[in-house]
């Protein structure tokens, strides 16, 4: 019995691809962006804090403070951290709570 022939395409061999034909390697965007923005954030507690670290974006600078206070004592603290330090935004925050009276939204009285 013959030994079972495969066929070759042309574009098969090496060399033919157009993602073997490539000689240096890619140099990305990311890479080559530096950041321009700084951006001051200050949070009223922790979780605040993890979900803007939870971004990561390369550009940007972030600094992060995370104070635990009440909103009124935060905002003049952001006030005072924003003389201090250098940055092209000022970002404050905080949770902001309603209760509403469902009776009231739902039957409008």
């Amino acid at each position: 019995m013959p030994k079972k022939q495969t066929y070759i395409k042309k574009t098969d061999l090496k060399g033919q691809k157009p993602w073997l034909k490539k000689v240096n390697a890619s140099e990305y965007k990311v890479e080559t962006v530096a950041p321009n923005k700084t951006i001051l954030i200050v949070c009223e507690g922790q979780t605040e804090e993890l979900y803007f670290k939870s971004f990561l974006v390369s550009t940007l600078t972030v600094k992060l403070f995370s104070l635990g206070q009440s909103k009124l004592q935060l905002v003049e603290n952001t006030e005072r951290i924003q003389q201090m330090e250098q940055c092209d935004e000022v970002w404050c925050v905080y949770d902001l709570d309603i209760k509403l009276d469902v009776a009231n939204c739902i039957f409008g009285g």
